[in-house]
Parts: structure tokens; C-alpha cells; sequence
């Protein structure tokens, strides 16, 4: 259904939902006006220009199985009141002056079962009302989510507008210059300078905004992800000349903006990110039972991953307490907790031994793959780790 708050004027035209054929849209609107599509490409697109006039907005899938439903339609949009005692919008909240909440939600409905959407396709602008006292030039108006990411809002004569690509919980909030928090003693309060920082990905993945305390270093988010592409860090500029130091103190608001760089082959190349069990390998992700991780400033995975792909067999000998590595050229011996391998029957001197966690055992992913002949690059912006067979 589709409820809009007294502050939320409309959501315009911006709002289009990629929509597989052969939907039906019906709306139960006080003038009983129903939906209309506009063909465009192979899709038909829903655009909603709707008014609080609008009680209740539905759509039905029709001649759809479940599998195409879910992987195309994303329907029955709604914008609801929110409960102030959201702990998380209220933390975002005491650093401005609160304004209204609402949910940005939606659910897919198809043969009695329910799911829920998560992301759009494209971006959502919302139009909402402002008092004419938060109005001033001075007061920064911003979007916060419920994670407390945040999208700057443009104030256009009465109305403010905001452009968001993911449903969740917002809060409209006003940010002065200045905002005056108490401390909790007793009188008096300490006044914190807040400032946002935004993140343009360069056509990969979205990243929100950040806002953080006047003259502090800020946080590093998670790498985005594009595919083709391996991050290669956060710039200044969008020349991507000065890249950005998360040392820095931020003094300013700011866009960042995500610099790339193209794989030359995917299909010679394996993909690793500290912290995850997806990889890329040769162009098709697969998962790990268990995500590379650092140690002694090296990377270590379990050999059995990479080295099989790396068309080499791996071995394991309890009694010894050891792993044989080999392909047609390379015998490599690693002992748990040995600061030397065997490789070919020589000795070599390893930067940080084998181990076990967790009933794994874990081994220098560096040496494993120089020993079989393998390239190997580490990118510290996307914490990557790059494997060019």
C-alpha cells in the first residue's frame, strides 16, 4: 500500500520500477485513477507521481512464475510514519533538529508468498515539506538512514528534495552549523561542529554517506565492488589525482570519488578479499569455506583453495603435522609452526609459518603461489589480493 505523512509531498516522476510484462497495476485512489504504464526498451516502467490523495497503490503479477517475479519486480512501495524511539535514527538525530521519520519499503507478492525488496533499480526523489522556520540558509538539510548513512537533501523554495536508491528508515533531519549536545553533568554542553562526507563510486557499488564530528579522522568504508574493475582507493578529486588519506582530519563537507583499475584478463587472474569467502577465479566467483585472513602482516588461507586452482594437489599428513603441495614441476612441504618449507627438497625461509585455527590449517598464500609460478599482488585500498596465473 502507499501512505504518505503530511510532510511528504509526493514521490515524483524519478521514481520508475523496472517491471517485467504482463503486470497489472490497480490503485484505489480517491478520484479511482489506476496506474499507467510507459513502454520503454523491453520493459514497462511504473511512475509514480502520486499526491497524499493516494489511500492505497497495489500491484498484481500476472502470467509470471516465481523465479522471474522475484528476479524482476520490484512493487507496492510505501512511505510510513516511523516511530521516533528508533535508537538508531535517534543517535543521528541529536546531532540536528528532528523534522519527520518515515519507511521506504517494499514487497514483492506472487502466488500467496511474500519478499522482501531491499534495493531499487533506480533512484527514488522524494518531495517533502519544510516549516518555513528550518529554512534558513545556514541549517544543512539532510536524509539520515537508520544505519545513520545519509544523502544531502536540496531545498527548493517550500519543498525539499531528496534522491535515495535503497528502501529502509529515514529521518528528514536539520543541521546547523552548529548543534549543542548536552553533556549529561548538569549545564552547559559541548557544541560539535558535524560535517558529511559523501562517496561517488565511479559506477560501482553504492556507498553511503558519512557524517562525523568537525576536525576527526574518518573511517574508511567497506571497498566498493564493480565488475571488471579492482578498487584502486579513494580520491579528492575527480581527476583522481590526490588520493585521500583516512589520517587526515576532516575539516570540511566532501565528496570522495572510487578510482579504478580494469583487469586485463579475468580468466588468467584469481580474485581474493581479505574477510570474505567470495573470490573471483578466472572469471566466476566461487566461495570458500572460510575467508583469508592476515597474520604476522602476511595473508594466509587454507592451501587447498588456491592451489587446486592453480592446478596443483594438495595433501594432508596428520602424523607430520604437514601439507604437500605439487604440480608438474614444484614440490612444496609446509610444517605446522615451521619457520622453513621445503620447496623441491631445499630449504626456504618463510615470513610467517603455518598454522591451525579453528581446525584449519592456514598457510603463506604469497609463498604458495610464487612457489607454483603464480604472480602475486596485494591492493591495500580494496584489501585484495591479486593472483595472476
Amino acid at each position: 500500500g502507499l501512505y504518505l505523512p503530511s510532510t511528504i509531498e509526493s514521490i515524483d516522476d524519478d521514481a520508475a520500477y523496472n517491471c517485467a510484462a504482463g503486470f497489472t497495476v490497480l490503485s484505489d485512489s480517491k478520484e479511482g485513477k489506476a496506474y499507467e504504464f510507459a513502454q520503454k526498451n523491453k520493459y514497462n516502467f511504473i511512475l509514480l507521481n502520486t499526491t497524499s490523495d493516494f489511500a492505497d497503490g497495489t500491484v498484481w503479477i500476472e502470467g509470471l512464475d516465481k523465479v522471474t517475479a522475484e528476479k524482476e519486480a520490484q512493487i507496492d512501495l510505501s512511505v510510513k510514519e516511523l516511530a521516533k524511539d528508533n535508537e538508531t535514527i535517534k543517535s543521528a538525530l541529536q546531532k540536528g533538529e528532528y523534522v519527520t521519520a518515515f519507511d521506504i519499503s517494499a514487497k514483492l507478492t506472487e502466488n500467496n508468498a511474500s519478499k522482501e525488496v531491499t534495493a531499487l533499480d533506480n533512484q527514488v526523489s522524494i518531495i517533502m515539506r519544510i516549516p518555513d522556520n528550518y529554512k534558513s540558509k545556514a541549517n544543512k538539510l539532510m536524509l539520515v538512514a537508520a544505519d545513520g548513512s545519509s544523502v544531502n537533501v536540496t531545498l527548493e523554495d517550500k519543498y525539499a528534495v531528496a534522491k535515495v536508491n535503497s528502501l529502509g528508515s529515514y529521518a528528514l533531519v536539520v543541521k546547523k552549523s552548529s548543534s549543542t549536545i548536552p553533556s549529561g553533568g548538569g549545564g552547559g554542553g559541548a557544541v560539535i561542529d558535524n560535517v558529511t562526507i559523501s562517496f561517488d563510486s565511479n559506477g560501482g557499488s553504492s556507498i553511503s554517506s558519512k557524517i562525523v564530528s568537525k576536525d576527526t579522522a574518518l573511517s574508511a568504508p567497506a571497498a566498493p565492488t564493480k565488475d571488471g574493475y579492482i578498487f584502486k582507493g579513494w580520491y579528492t578529486d575527480k581527476d583522481l589525482k590526490n588520493a585521500y588519506s583516512f589520517s587526515a582530519k576532516v575539516t570540511k563537507d566532501m565528496t570522495l570519488y572510487a578510482a579504478w583499475e580494469k583487469i586485463a584478463d579475468p580468466s588468467k587472474q584469481i580474485i581474493l578479499t581479505i574477510g570474505q569467502k567470495n573470490a573471483l577465479v578466472f572469471g566466476q566467483t566461487k566461495v570458500n569455506d572460510v575467508a583469508p585472513l592476515i597474520a604476522n602482516s602476511r595473508t594466509m588461507l587454507p592451501a587447498r583453495f588456491v592451489a587446486e586452482n592453480l592446478d596443483a594437489k594438495v595433501e594432508w599428513n596428520a602424523k607430520a603435522q604437514s601439507v604437500k603441495i605439487t604440480n608438474d614441476k614444484t614440490e612444496i612441504i609446509l610444517t605446522i609452526g615451521a619457520d622453513t618449507a621445503l620447496v623441491n627438497g631445499k630449504s626456504v625461509k618463510l615470513d610467517s609459518p603455518a598454522f591451525i585455527q579453528n581446525g584449519r590449517t592456514y598457510t603463506p598464500l604469497r609463498f604458495i603461489c610464487e612457489s607454483l609460478g603464480a604472480n602475486v599482488e596485494y591492493n591495500s585500498a580494496s584489501a585484495q589480493v591479486i593472483i595472476t596465473k
